[in-house]
């Protein structure tokens, strides 16, 4: 399959209601590289993501599996830092201590206004908040 039609699938299987999609590179028998694409969806609308993945790609087949996710507890929240008001995700860790983590399309929209690299205004967000 062409690798230039990847990222299109990618974002149909997510607006089609995916949680998440991506691509992990393998090697197949005799050496042959490939992609196993992945797909984490509720059970709900599995046909219908499997059929934009039958129509958009190249593929014959698909196994497919429940997986039981965990996950941490966790909120936006909106905090005034020195670069700007930012989002950040709040999460609750198993010993009940809070752990912040700048959202980081907000420290890109900062880094762009103020003609800066997003590195330094997630390290300089991520220490004001932690």
């Amino acid at each position: 399959m062409n690798p230039q039609l990847y990222p299109n699938l990618i974002s149909k299987l997510l607006k089609a209601g995916a949680n998440d999609a991506y691509l992990t590179p393998i090697l197949m028998k005799k050496g042959r590289p490939a992609h196993t694409l992945s797909v984490l969806c509720d059970e709900q609308i599995e046909s219908d993501l499997m059929n934009i993945i039958y129509q958009e790609t190249t593929t014959i087949g698909m196994r497919s599996y429940k997986v039981i996710k965990r996950h941490l507890e966790r909120k936006l929240v909106k905090i005034k830092t020195s670069l700007g008001e930012i989002q950040v995700k709040e999460i609750v860790l198993p010993n009940d201590t809070i752990k912040r983590v700048p959202e980081f399309d907000d420290c890109l929209r900062i880094a762009d206004k103020k003609n800066i690299a997003v590195k330094f205004v997630y390290d300089k967000v991520f220490s004001e908040i932690n």
